[in-house]
């Protein structure tokens, strides 16, 4: 998959987009292809090194969405395969697919 990573703090010449593995739905999780991705101030704040410090680069950037839902990983319930949702709080929603915790919409 496709996803926009930031390699180190700086300005935008930071970004690159990059080829990625697919993640996997663990238990919790559902996997989601990404359809829109939400670009806010804190992303701004990551990407300059203010926030989001505890992650190790390289990182995918983004933290709200919104998709549907391929596969759900073990012991999740409310939501199935094919359902849209949207989410935040979400790291790494600058890609094509993400696994998110199923709570996060």
């Amino acid at each position: 998959m496709k996803a926009i990573v930031m390699n180190s703090a700086g300005g935008c010449e930071t970004l690159e987009y990059v080829e990625r593995p697919d993640p996997v739905a663990g238990p919790g999780q559902a996997f989601v292809e990404v359809a829109v991705a939400g670009v806010n101030f804190l992303d701004t704040g990551v990407r300059q090194g203010t926030l989001g410090t505890d992650v190790p680069n390289p990182k995918i950037l983004g933290v709200e969405g919104m998709g549907r839902v391929l596969a759900v990983g073990e012991g999740v319930e409310g939501v199935a395969p094919g359902q849209r949702v949207a989410w935040v709080s979400a790291p790494g929603s600058y890609a094509e697919r993400i696994a998110i915790p199923a709570m996060s919409w």
